[in-house]
């Protein structure tokens, strides 16, 4: 059986009454690079509504390039990184996807996953709609699609699929009128704000894009929310309604830059007050923190704060190796520690040392660290 490919990426919409936006779209994936590092994908459409649509696997500057990027003169567009946590990584799987088949066609761009993704394919499987990949992004733009055909707005179209869709997600379109669509599942698990410049808005799954692009956050989307954005500004609706809230914690402690912005809390704030919690249940004796770059930074220090225990850089990380928990196979993850991090020897000898990791999720990785640093000479290590 197929499985769907669960998705943790970072999407990127702009639209400009005025201007090309390229460039914001560019510096917006930049931004959010270390959201997904397997694929980049840009969709632009042009003042004839001519949708160009490029992808490639690996990181945005090894597929495009500003100058590039440049020359095409679309003032909406929409942008995508992506990793995958199920099966393998290829181009047939890279977002956005497009249809050129309904109302001058249509572009998504999503970070989500479907619980009921199988269910989904077996009903358009039985339309004799065939899917080019296992991604839920490519299942919601076929379902919209098809709604699209009948319903009068896009916004009906919108309510009517999220009504069998079960699971989390957040999206940018580009629509056939040459319109930029956002949207956010009604429990607002994935993160999905806006911002603006001069003449131009843009929404992205952080604010830190908002920022690279020197707009100014406006607001996140609200859960069920949609936006539609177009020369005669931005129209709200709701499309599904909220019954409760929830959130992916994941957000806070690991995926999310620290100089992001989330429903409106810092994320670098809440890393420390984390880190400042953890303090509180302190049960062993130690002589220096060592975080484990770079994210979990935040909680060290905040652990420090409280304990009163010195923090100290007793691991040094190359800058030139990709996440390792974002990293699609396993073999890969653990080879990549290897490289990725050096310990510090003058830091680590004779000390009893303890780490600190925000995203000990599989508990691979963690293991080798802990050997590496027992090598370096720690007297001790302790894990937090």
């Amino acid at each position: 059986m197929n499985m769907p490919k669960k998705d943790f990426c970072g999407i990127i919409g702009a639209y400009s009454r005025k201007e090309p936006i390229a460039e914001h779209v560019f510096y917006g994936l930049m931004a959010l690079q270390h959201r997904g590092q397997e694929s980049v994908g840009i969709a632009i459409a042009d003042a004839n509504k001519r949708v160009t649509l490029r992808k490639g696997m690996g990181l945005v500057e090894q597929n495009f390039t500003l100058g590039d990027l440049s020359l095409l003169e679309g003032r909406v567009g929409i942008g995508h990184v992506r990793y995958s946590t199920v099966g393998s990584s290829s181009l047939e799987d890279a977002q956005p996807f497009y249809l050129d088949t309904v109302k001058n066609g249509f572009a998504l761009g999503h970070n989500g996953n479907f619980v009921n993704y199988i269910e989904l394919k077996d009903a358009l499987t039985k339309q004799n709609i065939r899917l080019t990949s296992r991604c839920d992004a490519e299942i919601f733009l076929r379902m919209l699609a098809d709604r699209l055909q009948e319903k009068n707005h896009v916004f009906d179209a919108l309510s009517e699929s999220a009504q069998m869709i079960e699971g989390a997600y957040s999206a940018v379109c580009l629509t056939g009128e040459g319109e930029l669509l956002a949207f956010r599942d009604p429990f607002g698990f994935k993160p999905l704000c806006y911002g603006e410049i001069n003449d131009t808005l843009i929404c992205a799954s952080e604010s830190v894009a908002i920022d690279m692009c020197g707009a100014e956050l406006k607001s996140d989307i609200k859960p069920g929310e949609a936006l539609m954005i177009s020369d005669s500004g931005i129209e709200k609706r709701c499309f599904a309604p909220c019954v409760r809230r929830a959130h992916c914690m994941f957000e806070y402690v690991y995926f999310s830059r620290p100089d992001s912005v989330i429903e409106g809390k810092s994320v670098y704030e809440a890393r420390l007050r984390l880190g400042a919690n953890l303090a509180k249940n302190l049960s062993c004796s130690t002589d220096v923190i060592v975080p484990v770059p770079d994210t979990s930074r935040p909680a060290a220090e905040g652990l420090s704060r409280v304990s009163g225990i010195p923090v100290a850089e007793g691991l040094i990380k190359n800058r030139y190796v990709y996440r390792t928990f974002i990293m699609p196979r396993q073999a890969l993850r653990e080879d990549a520690v290897k490289i990725k991090l050096n310990p510090l020897r003058a830091v680590l000898r004779d000390r009893r040392v303890m780490l600190i990791d925000d995203s000990i999720v599989r508990g691979t990785t963690i293991k080798k660290i802990v050997r590496m640093v027992r090598r370096a000479g720690a007297r001790e290590v302790h894990r937090d």
